[in-house]
């Protein structure tokens, strides 16, 4: 008897949604003219695909890591609001906060958000022609 597999159902909550777009946000806002926009269809489902594809664990883990991100700010910040209620000058001194942690473990979880959203900005094609990359530059002739 065939297991269905379940890997293929993961999905981010509405919630994790919402806070992944407002990490991308902050990581990478749309004013620095980069063609990059943080929606559903640029940014949750490839990570997603991507989340899937290293397996189930992975995204309970990174579900986790979204969630203690959003609301670990009522601990390192005077005001209580989570994350993403933030303003977008409180938002990018949160994660400065994070990235220049003396706490390895808020370090090394500011590094696994950037590498998932830098990953797939990066495996965009707009991006990286507007970046100047050429895919065939590794290609020998």
């Amino acid at each position: 008897m065939a297991v269905a597999n379940k890997s293929s159902n993961h999905r981010f909550s509405p919630r994790q949604r919402e806070i992944l777009l407002a990490i991308a946000e902050t990581l990478m806002p749309s004013k620095v003219g980069t063609p990059f926009e943080a929606t559903e269809e640029n940014l949750i489902i490839p990570a997603e695909d991507m989340l899937r594809g290293i397996g189930g664990a992975s995204f309970r883990g990174f579900g986790t890591l979204l969630f203690l991100f959003e609301y670990a700010a009522f601990l390192f910040l005077p005001r209580f609001k989570p994350f993403t209620r933030l303003s977008p000058d409180e938002k990018e001194r949160y994660m400065q906060g994070w990235e220049n942690s003396r706490i390895q473990y808020r370090r090394l979880a500011m590094t696994a958000l950037k590498f998932l959203v830098t990953f797939v900005v990066l495996s965009d094609k707009k991006i990286r022609a507007s970046l100047g990359y050429d895919p065939n530059c590794l290609v020998e002739n």
